[in-house]
């Protein structure tokens, strides 16, 4: 069975094949609905934007709330910077909540009975196969939407991917506060969603310097294409 709802401003996509139980599906999108209400930083009552405006003190917030706070440090240590849930002094962890809010929608699918599974929100990809299905997974290309750059299959994977070509200039170079434009799309491959995700902004955040620092990625590949439509694989 698949469904899909539109949740955090992007189509969310469920397919649990071996699932006719329809409880599953709306447990989920009231999961989606509860970090959307508490993550959001367009809903002026979410907790991101009671800490964006200091009527909230961080240490004061939810445990998840400090959780995705706690791994955004790590990932902000580990990408020298290129991944920061602050931009301009604004707290704003929108740059991981989607991958975390993917994250616990598999956790709950699995706690279901349910092994077997694909979840796509806005174009970022986890799937999970305990049988012997496979998915076929598409990476977008950046220069035509109706198109891709290739095609994988995979029985457990996450692919995530971030650019200007569907959303415009909303990814920053953090050490210089201004819209990334030397890259058009970076797409990240691997075990972790939240990982992959993380990855493939701090990359495009960080421009042609993605170059280096993507062969140095253990255990993910990357495929960069620069403002030049050159395609670099890693």
């Amino acid at each position: 069975m698949r469904t899909v709802q539109h949740y955090m401003g992007m189509p969310i996509s469920l397919d649990i094949p071996h699932c006719k139980n329809k409880s599953v599906f709306s447990a989920c999108w009231q999961l989606c609905e509860q970090i959307d209400q508490q993550f959001s930083p367009y809903i002026s009552t979410s907790e991101v934007s009671r800490i964006a405006i200091g009527s909230l003190l961080l240490q004061n917030a939810s445990p998840n709330m400090q959780d995705i706070a706690t791994l955004a440090d790590g990932y902000d240590r580990q990408t020298n910077g290129y991944f920061s849930i602050y931009f301009n002094g604004v707290f704003n962890p929108t740059g991981i909540v989607k991958a975390w809010a993917i994250k616990q929608l598999a956790l709950y699918i699995e706690a279901s009975g349910y092994g077997t599974y694909l979840i796509n929100a806005g174009g970022d990809i986890l799937c999970n196969s305990i049988t012997k299905k496979r998915w076929q997974l598409a990476i977008s290309s950046p220069l035509n939407p109706n198109s891709t750059i290739g095609t994988i299959t995979a029985d457990n994977l996450a692919i995530a991917t971030s650019g200007s070509y569907q959303k415009g200039a909303h990814i920053y170079d953090p050490k210089t506060g201004t819209p990334t434009t030397a890259l058009k799309s970076v797409t990240v491959i691997g075990p972790d969603i939240i990982t992959a995700d993380v990855y493939a902004t701090a990359l495009y955040a960080m421009g042609l310097n993605a170059l280096p620092f993507a062969k140095t990625l253990v255990g993910y590949s990357s495929y960069i294409i620069d403002a030049n439509n050159v395609l670099y694989s890693f």
